[in-house]
């Protein structure tokens, strides 16, 4: 598929609402970063993007959700189905708030999915808190479950962070789930990588984490998307691009935070596991595909 192709497959998919508008996603303008011989493998890479709309990671949040309550609220027999007042009784008693990262920021992408669990869950407004250290103090003292709520988990860390973060009035979630077993303390994901499920199933026994989608990095990243004798050609133009690129320190240059590679994309934001080369800053004359905030 060459460039024209590409960019054709992207109108069209914008048409369909699969993407978005290109002065939203402008893939043309980030094809003009690269020159003729290496626009050509840069087109093969924007023809592998994973881009997850909103309709999609709210139906992926949804389908989550369906396996939390089939964890957490069981018939009371096992020939029994769970009745509807008793779905509606643990429902009706789950604290909301979002996943947050290392640092927290107003910008956190889990807050975007606080409006989601209102809409698409029916979760209400007294039910939805906007910082997990207020869902901790009030699951300690009024004995509720805890939802936590975010688009994609890649390596864990930012669950991790926000399930031991404490403040000085209670405990941090993973205490509360560690040291009161009837209490539920749970992750939703849109998508989770594998790592991060098995990461944190192993250091976090008494949490659920349940995603719409669990996906392997090493299926999904460019090293398996593409056949071994592009992956040459790919690193250089991989290399050409972070010598103009600004990337967080923290992040691999070539390929993102924890290598993984990955050519993902939200409606709402990119993961920094994702190839910087489709979300980093480069200056004036470089046009991400999709900024992120701290790029």
């Amino acid at each position: 598929m060459n460039t024209k192709e590409v960019c054709a497959k992207c109108d069209h998919l914008s048409a369909m609402d699969l993407l978005p508008r290109e002065q939203e996603l402008p893939y043309r303008s980030w094809l003009q970063n690269f020159d003729k011989k290496r626009r050509r493998i840069a087109s093969k890479i924007l023809s592998r993007l994973i881009f997850i709309n909103e309709g999609m990671a709210q139906n992926a949040l949804s389908c989550a959700y369906q396996r939390l309550l089939r964890a957490y609220a069981p018939p009371a027999t096992a020939e029994q189905a769970a009745s509807i007042d008793r779905l509606n009784e643990f429902h009706e008693s789950i604290i909301v708030a979002p996943i947050q990262g290392e640092k927290p920021r107003a910008t956190d992408s889990g807050l975007a999915y606080m409006r989601t669990a209102r809409d698409q869950l029916a979760f209400k407004d007294s039910q939805i808190l906007p910082d997990p250290l207020q869902a901790a103090e009030l699951a300690h003292a009024a004995e509720r479950p805890v939802v936590l709520f975010d688009d994609i988990s890649g390596s864990g860390d930012q669950i991790a962070a926000t399930l031991t973060r404490r403040s000085a009035a209670g405990p941090s979630l993973a205490t509360l789930a560690l040291a009161h077993k009837p209490r539920k303390v749970a992750c939703l994901t849109a998508v989770m990588t594998s790592v991060a499920k098995e990461t944190l199933a192993h250091r976090f026994p008494n949490v659920g984490f349940f995603a719409g989608h669990t996906l392997d990095p090493s299926n999904y990243g460019v090293r398996g998307l593409f056949p071994k004798e592009q992956h040459p050609e790919i690193h250089e133009l991989l290399q050409w691009a972070a010598q103009q690129l600004k990337v967080p320190p923290h992040v691999h240059n070539l390929y993102g935070y924890r290598e993984f590679g990955l050519m993902l994309c939200f409606h709402n934001s990119i993961p920094d596991f994702s190839l910087p080369i489709l979300w980093a800053n480069g200056g004036p004359r470089w046009t991400p595909l999709k900024e992120r905030y701290d790029g």
